[in-house]
């Protein structure tokens, strides 16, 4: 089984499996591919109280701590989703090959849809895709992938939308980017030398 991890995530797993099953526990995003074996099944689990469980398959699941949702983008194979619904009762979903599924840990509801996983997937190779996406969901984007926080100012436009494919790109030059295609400007509120560890803050202004 190979695991890809993205920014900002945390994959725990022991240091031998049990006999029975082979289980991990993820905080953020990252990309599963499971070697199949039907003696021991292997489990996803997140702070969510959900759990993704599979035999043999290639997945991504996304599930911050901080972040209500648990997304999960099924490539190929197939996956039981397991949750509490809105009554707080235990669930579960079988997902098929190009299927994603939203799931709201605080109603318990869950919104299924067909993808090709082209953009949920992009950040495996270092792509950032944008296709008609709102700036919100673009910073969204950014946000996770470098590590930033974005002060937006209440006189920004909600309805800028861009197009766009960017390989192993730095931020600078994708908010140039949105910045050419645009009204929106940026600034740093603090840098890497003064934050340390902490986020990259960028105000977001007209």
């Amino acid at each position: 089984t190979t695991v890809w991890v993205n920014g900002k995530s945390t994959l725990t797993f022991p240091s031998h499996f049990s006999s029975r099953t082979r289980t991990v526990e993820l905080d953020g995003e990252a990309y599963f591919d499971v070697r199949k074996n039907p003696e021991k099944q292997f489990i996803v689990s997140t702070a969510h109280q959900s759990a993704i469980k599979v035999l043999g398959t290639k997945f991504n699941v996304k599930a911050y701590k901080e972040a209500d949702e648990v997304i999960t983008t099924l490539v190929e194979g197939k996956v039981n989703f397991e949750f509490n619904n809105a009554s707080q009762q235990p669930q579960y979903i079988v997902m098929a090959p190009g299927q994603k599924l939203v799931y709201y840990s605080q109603n318990g509801k869950t919104e299924l849809y067909t993808t090709s996983g082209e953009r949920e997937l992009s950040w495996k190779d270092g792509k950032i895709i944008f296709r008609q996406t709102s700036l919100r969901d673009a910073l969204d984007i950014l946000a996770d992938r470098y590590n930033a926080e974005f002060v937006i100012q209440e006189n920004v436009p909600h309805d800028d939308s861009f197009s766009g494919t960017f390989t192993n790109r730095n931020l600078e030059q994708v908010l140039n980017f949105i910045s050419a295609s645009s009204k929106v400007r940026w600034r740093y509120l603090n840098n890497n030398a003064d934050a340390g560890k902490e986020k990259i803050k960028i105000e977001i202004f007209i």
